[in-house]
């Protein structure tokens, strides 16, 4: 693996004397190297395995952290790469001053807030901009009466000294204006990056509080607080995506993406170039879902606005085929009219179309705050007619359905 050794980003410069290790996804150690002077240098590593490269933050100038760190890696390369690839590290220097370190030290948290139902895990890029000023914290330790509370400024940050007896101890730290409440057994609606001294990570967990006058939130506890610690932490809030209008009632078409992906996974991006919307496949035990929704590929609040059910060669009856059309339409969903045509010349498909209504599904925005959808859907059953050898005036044919398409109307314009 060539470790930074990629085109240097604009306003970059290549750092020597940077301090990498190379390990398996297991842990079992590959290879280590430092940077030269041109910023890059190189480990030998097995074919066809998982690595993990890792930066030694303590080997970096003061002030700087990574952007990604550690970085995995899969082996072996593509075709033509000659078996060497690339993991390059951008390490970028922190916005805020540390403050003076007290007896025991001082934290300071930044505080920003991600896009609402926010998925994927690249908090740094996609929500570090975003900065949150008038955010309160407090800071305390549960063995002493230390507690300290404090405001985020313009730019999301707020430090607090940390007295001396609480070297060798630990701190707690919460969101006060206002904790998000949270059910019993759910995940923390943040997520936490913390480092001391420059960059070294932090150990830390997340801990359930109770709060006054009752519920439940979570808090930060970091263990170990040593002494003239200076400790930053990257606190990002995930606000919960729109809830789903009270009466749809639906389980697929006019969902959101965050209701859909809370029960099915999340989907991978399939490559449509004829279908407008972009299109993700979720597998299930003997079904595949193929999801298209309004907008873009990482709104948590876009919408289902078309569910193909494909059940493979050997198809299902049409009344299990039904069965599942009815859990994905709206609750109030009706069918208005309904269509047949016969197998295609030459071959066993015919198509069953059904339109159906759904008042509920129209008052599901779409495209503008001003604008919905109409709801009609229209959906069509790919069902297959096999002759079984019919004698006499007797026929003997089997329907199976193979697959289903269920569409939502867009509104004209």
């Amino acid at each position: 693996v060539a470790i930074g050794m990629g085109p240097v980003p604009a306003d970059c410069e290549e750092a020597a004397g940077i301090a990498f290790t190379v390990t398996t996804a297991d842990g079992v150690a590959v290879g280590s190297c430092i940077t030269e002077d041109f910023g890059g240098c190189t480990v030998q590593v097995p074919l066809g395995t998982t690595i993990v490269v890792t930066e030694d933050v303590s080997t970096l100038p003061a002030g700087y952290a990574p952007k990604e760190n550690p970085q995995t890696r899969q082996t072996p390369p593509p075709p033509g790469a000659a078996g060497e690839f690339i993991a390059e590290f951008i390490n970028v220097a922190r916005d805020a001053e540390l403050p003076a370190a007290g007896d025991a030290g001082s934290v300071t948290i930044y505080k920003a807030v991600c896009p609402a139902g926010y998925m994927d895990d690249t908090y740094f890029d996609d929500c570090y901009d975003s900065s949150e000023a008038g955010i309160e914290f407090a800071v305390s330790n549960i063995k002493s009466d230390f507690s300290a509370n404090g405001t985020t400024d313009a730019n999301g940050f707020i430090s607090f000294q940390l007295p001396d007896e609480l070297a060798g101890d630990l701190i707690n730290i919460s969101e006060v204006s206002p904790p998000v409440e949270v059910p019993g057994g759910t995940e923390p609606p943040f997520v936490v990056y913390c480092t001391r001294n420059g960059g070294q990570p932090v150990d830390f967990h997340y801990g359930l509080i109770q709060l006054d006058p009752g519920g439940d939130a979570y808090d930060v506890e970091i263990n170990g607080i040593a002494q003239g610690d200076q400790i930053r932490c990257d606190w990002y809030n995930i606000p919960v995506a729109t809830a789903q209008p009270s009466d749809l009632q639906s389980g697929g078409i006019g969902l959101t993406r965050a209701a859909w992906e809370a029960d099915h996974g999340v989907g991978v991006p399939v490559d449509t170039p004829s279908f407008v919307f972009d299109t993700f496949a979720y597998e299930d035990e003997d079904v595949t879902y193929y999801v298209a929704f309004e907008g873009s590929k990482e709104d948590a609040d876009d919408v289902i606005m078309y569910v193909e059910v494909a059940w493979g060669e050997e198809g299902v009856p049409y009344q299990q085929a039904t069965e599942a059309v009815r859990a994905l339409l709206p609750a109030d969903a009706t069918i208005m009219e309904a269509y047949a045509a016969p197998p295609t010349p030459g071959g066993p498909i015919a198509l069953n179309a059904q339109h159906h209504a759904s008042g509920a599904l129209a008052t599901v925005p779409y495209g503008s705050p001003d604008s919905t959808l109409t709801g009609d859907i229209l959906v069509i059953y790919h069902t297959e007619i096999r002759d079984l050898g019919s004698t006499g005036h007797q026929p003997n044919i089997e329907e199976t359905i193979k697959r289903v398409s269920i569409m939502a109307a867009i509104p004209a314009g």
